[in-house]
């Protein structure tokens, strides 16, 4: 429950963020120096790709992560993928629960497995992109997650 208010909230910021700073913009310039957006322009938004915590020590426990998104097209499927040493590999199916904008364009998940993807040397210390990409393979917003060794016990 405190997982979806935080994501709630984030969101709230993240898209009201959106909203203020156009109308914090200087608004005493003449209507034909004021920037206007086309119908396509506003409706393609930036998607945004965010994983928390973004480092992560590897120790071999359960890593508890969150990878939101804000920004998607509302109700799209998304595939998240990671790419590590030269190879895409999708990680979605390991999402609680899928990747799915809502209607407003959001999502987020729990991914706890990768611990077990360190455990079995499949993801070394090391940075690592995850992608967010549609149905078609386009990316769409991408994020750096960072896998850390634990520090050396005295």
């Amino acid at each position: 429950m405190l997982k979806k208010v935080l994501f709630i909230g984030l969101v709230t910021i993240v898209v009201g963020m959106g909203l203020v700073i156009p109308a914090l913009a200087k608004t005493d310039l003449p209507p034909s120096a004021t920037p206007t957006l086309t119908a396509d322009a506003a409706a393609t938004s930036a998607a945004s790709l965010v994983v928390t915590p973004g480092i992560l020590t590897v120790d071999g426990r359960s890593m508890p992560t969150v990878i939101m998104g804000a920004g998607f097209p509302e109700q799209q499927d998304i595939a998240i993928l990671i790419h590590a040493g030269g190879v895409v590999s999708d990680i979605s199916y390991l999402m609680k629960p899928p990747a799915k904008a809502n209607e407003f364009g959001a999502f987020a998940g729990d991914m706890t497995l990768f611990a077990r993807m360190y455990g079995r040397k499949l993801l070394p210390p090391g940075v690592y992109t995850l992608s967010a990409v549609d149905m078609d393979g386009n990316t769409l917003a991408t994020a750096p997650l960072w896998l850390v060794e634990p520090p050396a016990e005295e």
